[in-house]
Formats: structure tokens, C-alpha cells, sequence
């Protein structure tokens, strides 16, 4: 029984020996790859292999390229958990590798997947193209991929996959469209639109990048992405430039992705710029400003902003005409009447005291600027109390002595001047006329519910102001009258572009229609009248991409148009 009993465990601990115990097991097969990617890191491209591990465990990562079964180890990791990242810093662009990995045990190497993950190191390069309304997305496509994944982010914001394209889809076309009242789902994001449709091309926050991806199995491989996407970088509006002794303070609308800001004067319209600063951008402030000191008698002035951009260091554009040496009308005074292009909207808040075409006019010439403009105004008296008039709210109680009927939060009452004593009117609108279907009347109308006898009611008091300045001496008012500006927006459709000058209202009239009665109005008159091509500045070949929501200028174009209105004066 002794003797039975021995030659049992024998067999027993034969056995044991023969099968291999779980840790050895493990040790000795191939470990499991997971995923491939290729990041920009400091303008520089990494690869990056990873694959399950065992905390504590040495691994050694091989490389080798397509067509050939060799591998060549790149380095060794010790695992810290149950997955293990491996950087590969010698990879190259554009270039596709296979990666595979052993556990070092002693002096023995696991098994290995010999067929490896692959890597494409391709990059996609998107270009960025923006409107008011979308972000048209192209990139490049290689035949290594099964799809490509698009990506948004805004501020420090990680990226968020907004799209997805199978390589079939790629191939036919490799572009993506963002439109922004679709994907921007988020109160962080939506706080970006403007009436829930639109962004400003001109500060459009967002930055894009596009990935090349491969999977077979469980295995995936990302291609190369920058950390940083690629965005647009806008051009900053001008805001002021005053100037104390050998002091300039520099005030200019900021660009969310810019990285810092150029500021460059010259001495002439013929001379080179000269950098005078470089400002980082603090990208929480929509206006940002400089104090710089001056060398010379500089001319003009301008900002340029920077950005990084898919690994490289990207500008914008920048102002060109922004002069500071014809503000020759100190003691002259402008009187500026209208509707929301006249006080500045889409700007908002404290953003509404730095940017207008009236600020910009001032800014040119030296002269000052009463900007009595008033949202959503039409020309004519309203026929309902929620909406104001540009006749009646404006330049009616302005005539008669009286505080005009903007809202206080845009109006400083306490610094206007009687009605005689402005040298220039400005007048704009009729927009909100054409869309709120006002009957435009008769050539000779008086009744200020029809379009044409409210501009004959603007035209008399104009008239009577003259008269007034004449027994004061003066000359008599110079009057700027702006065309009706151009504009794909119609009614509640935000979505769908409808140019208002052949879109017809209820009563089948266009804005070109009110515009022409605009023109009849002041043209025939003995007036000292200077008309104003507003669409030479926002028309229909560039309003999705140089106007703020279709409608609107965006802070540059207000610039644009306040210089037109400032040559206009002179």
C-alpha cells in the first residue's frame, strides 16, 4: 500500500511538471495589441503603440515596415498597469509601420503577433473654409484608411467628434459641412450662435481636425492629428487709435484663436509697416488693447493676430486703411439715424461702445459722432407700440427739442446737441420696411405710414434745419444717405438663403424697391445729398462669409462701411 501510495504523487508531480502553470502561460504568449496613433507634439510627430500588460513586467515594442517580415526592437517599457502606452519618437510622416511587442521574462521573450498593428502616419491636412452659417471641411485621403472621423474644439474644450466618413464615401468626396444649428448642442457651444443659426466668420472660435482611421478586428489604428486642429484665423477690427504725446492706446476687436497679436504703424501710405508691439492674446476679452510708445509721426495703424494651426504658426489678415491724419473736423458734429446696421448689431454689450460704422467715422476724421440708430426700427411711424421708428422715435423729437426714443442703455442723452447744430446727417434703413410689408406710397406722399411719405417727412425737417442754420450763419447740413444693404435673409427662414433684393414680400415688392423710392425721395431734392453703395462693402458674392448673420456687418465690415461714410463726408 506504502509502495502504491509513492508511485501515485510520483505520477502526479510528472504530470504537474508537463503542463505549464498559469503565469507561464502568460508569459509566453503574444501580448495583445490595441491601438495605433500619431499625435503632433511640439511640432513634431509621435507614434504611440498600445497593448494590454501586466504591472511590473518588462515588454520590449518592435517596428518594421510593409512588405518586409523583419522587425527591428525600437525600445523597452516596463508596464505600470493592466495597458501600456509606448511612444515611438522616430517615426516619420506620411509613413505606415507595423508594430508588435514581447514580454521580457529573465532572459526570455514571449511570443509575438507576428502579423503587428499597423500605424499610418497619413495626414488628413484639413483646410478650413467659413461662412455665417457652416464650416466646409476638406481634407486629404489616403487607401490605407476604412473612414475618417472629424473633429471640433473650441477654447481649452477637448475635441469632440462631430462626423464620420467610410473611405467609400471619402474617395467620392473628401470634405465635411459643419452646420452649426445642427451640431452645436451644448449651452457651451450654443453660446457661440447668433439668433441660434450663426457665427461670426471674422471671430469663429472653432478649431478642426480630421483622422484617418483602420480597424480590423479589435485592432484600431488612428492617423496623425495636431493637438492644436487647424482653425482660421480672423482679422481684427480696429477699433481706436488715440494718441497722447508719444503714447498710442490701441484698441482692436480680439479673434478667440489667436496666440498674440502684431500691432504695426507706418509713417505713409507708401512706407513699410513697422512693428511697434506683439501683445498676447487673452481670449476671454472680446476687446483687447496697448499702450505703445511712438518714434515717429505714424499715419496708420493695424493689427495682426497669430495663431497656431496644425503644428504651424499661421496669420491672418489685417487692416490696411485705418488713418489717423484726416481727423481735421474737430468741432464738426454728425447726427446718425437708422436701425440695427446703425447701432452695430449683431455687437452686444460694452462691444457695442468700440464698434459701429459711426465709431469708425469718428475714429478717420476726428469728428463727432451721435449714433441715435435704434434695433429693428423701420423708416416709417409704426402702426404697432412694439415697434419703434426711425422718423418718429429718432429724428421727430430730435426737431422738436425733445430726448429721442432709443433706449437708454444705448443713448447718453446728456451729450447730444440741438438738431441746427449738426453739420452732417446720416441716414440709414429701410430693411426692416421691406420686411415688415410697409406700403411704399406715392412719390408726393405725406401720410408717415408708407415709406415714401416718411422719407418726405425726414426730407422737410431737414429742409427746416437748413433754414434754421442759415439765420445762424451755417452752412446748410450735408446729408449721407446709405443704399439699403444687401442681405439672404428673409423672415424667420435662417436656415435657407433668400437675397432680399429679389425675394418679394407680401405686397411683391424688394428691398431694391424701397431703395429706388430712397433715391427718388432725396435725389430730387434742392439737399446737399451724397448717396453711399453700402453693397460695394456686403453683397451677394461675400455675405455668407464677410457679414456677421446674413444680415449684419461683422465688426470689420462696419469698419469698411464707416470708411466709405467718412469719404462721403469729406
Amino acid at each position: 500500500m506504502k509502495k502504491l501510495i509513492i508511485t501515485i504523487c510520483t505520477i502526479i508531480l510528472l504530470c504537474s511538471a508537463l503542463v505549464p502553470s498559469a503565469a507561464a502561460a502568460q508569459a509566453n504568449s503574444a501580448p495583445q495589441l490595441l491601438e495605433t496613433s500619431c499625435v503632433e507634439s511640439d511640432g513634431n510627430m509621435v507614434c504611440l503603440v498600445q497593448f494590454k500588460s501586466t504591472a511590473g513586467k518588462k515588454y520590449r515594442v518592435y517596428r518594421r515596415v510593409p512588405h518586409s517580415g523583419k522587425y527591428t526592437a525600437l525600445g523597452e517599457i516596463t508596464a505600470k498597469g493592466k495597458t501600456t502606452q509606448f511612444t515611438d519618437k522616430k517615426a516619420k510622416k506620411g509613413a505606415i509601420y507595423f508594430y508588435t511587442v514581447r514580454m521580457i521574462s529573465g532572459n526570455k521573450l514571449s511570443a509575438f503577433d507576428k502579423k503587428g498593428i499597423k500605424v499610418i502616419c497619413f495626414d488628413c491636412a484639413p483646410t478650413i473654409s467659413l461662412t455665417t452659417q457652416y464650416a466646409d471641411i476638406r481634407f486629404k485621403t489616403t487607401p490605407e484608411a476604412s473612414s475618417y472621423l472629424i473633429y471640433r474644439k473650441f477654447g481649452n474644450n477637448a475635441f469632440k467628434q462631430i462626423g464620420k466618413l467610410s473611405a467609400q464615401q471619402a474617395k467620392r468626396s473628401p470634405k465635411f459641412k459643419d452646420n452649426y444649428y445642427q451640431t452645436l448642442t451644448t449651452a457651451a457651444e450654443k453660446q457661440h450662435l447668433l439668433y441660434k443659426t450663426y457665427v461670426d466668420p471674422t471671430a469663429n472660435p472653432f478649431r478642426y481636425e480630421v483622422r484617418a482611421i483602420y480597424k480590423t478586428g479589435n485592432k484600431i489604428s488612428r492617423g496623425y492629428y495636431s493637438k492644436t486642429g487647424t482653425c482660421v484665423v480672423g482679422t481684427p477690427a480696429l477699433s481706436s487709435v488715440n494718441i497722447k504725446g508719444k503714447k498710442a492706446e490701441i484698441v482692436w476687436a480680439g479673434i478667440p484663436v489667436a496666440k498674440s497679436y502684431n500691432i504695426y504703424a507706418k509713417v505713409s501710405e507708401t512706407a513699410s509697416w513697422e512693428k511697434l508691439a506683439v501683445v498676447s492674446n487673452n481670449s476671454a476679452k472680446e476687446i483687447q488693447s496697448k499702450s505703445v510708445t511712438l518714434s515717429k509721426n505714424y499715419a496708420y495703424f493695424t493689427v495682426r493676430a497669430f495663431a497656431n494651426s496644425h503644428g504651424k504658426l499661421i496669420s491672418g489678415n489685417f487692416e490696411k486703411d485705418f488713418r489717423i491724419t484726416n481727423r481735421n473736423y474737430t468741432g464738426k458734429k454728425a447726427l446718425f439715424v437708422g436701425d440695427s446696421i446703425t447701432r452695430g448689431t449683431p455687437t452686444r454689450g460694452d462691444a457695442l461702445r468700440y464698434f459701429s460704422f459711426p465709431i469708425r467715422v469718428q475714429q478717420l476724421l476726428g469728428i463727432r459722432c451721435d449714433n441715435l440708430g435704434i434695433p429693428a426700427a423701420t423708416i416709417v411711424e409704426s402702426t404697432t407700440s412694439s415697434r419703434q421708428s426711425v422718423l418718429m422715435d429718432e429724428l421727430v423729437p430730435m426737431h422738436e427739442g425733445a430726448r429721442p426714443n432709443t433706449p437708454v442703455a444705448y443713448l447718453d442723452s446728456t451729450s447730444l446737441s440741438p438738431i441746427w447744430q449738426y453739420d452732417y446727417f446720416v441716414i440709414e434703413g429701410g430693411t426692416n420696411d421691406y420686411g415688415c410689408d410697409v406700403p411704399i406710397g406715392t412719390e408726393d406722399s405725406q401720410d408717415t405710414k408708407t415709406f415714401s411719405g416718411a422719407l418726405n417727412r425726414m426730407r422737410d425737417i431737414i429742409i427746416s434745419t437748413n433754414a434754421i442754420r442759415a439765420e445762424k450763419g451755417l452752412a446748410p447740413v450735408k446729408v449721407i444717405v446709405l443704399d439699403i444693404t444687401f442681405s439672404c435673409r428673409f423672415g424667420s427662414l435662417n436656415t435657407e438663403f433668400h437675397s432680399r433684393f429679389t425675394t418679394p414680400n407680401k405686397l411683391g415688392l424688394t428691398a431694391l424697391d424701397y431703395n429706388k423710392a430712397l433715391h427718388q425721395t432725396f435725389a430730387n431734392s434742392d439737399l446737399d445729398v451724397t448717396f453711399v453703395n453700402s453693397n460695394s462693402v456686403l453683397n451677394e458674392k461675400n455675405c455668407l462669409h464677410e457679414s456677421a448673420d446674413n444680415l449684419h456687418f461683422t465688426k470689420l465690415g462696419y469698419g469698411k462701411l464707416g470708411k466709405l461714410v467718412a469719404k462721403a463726408m469729406m
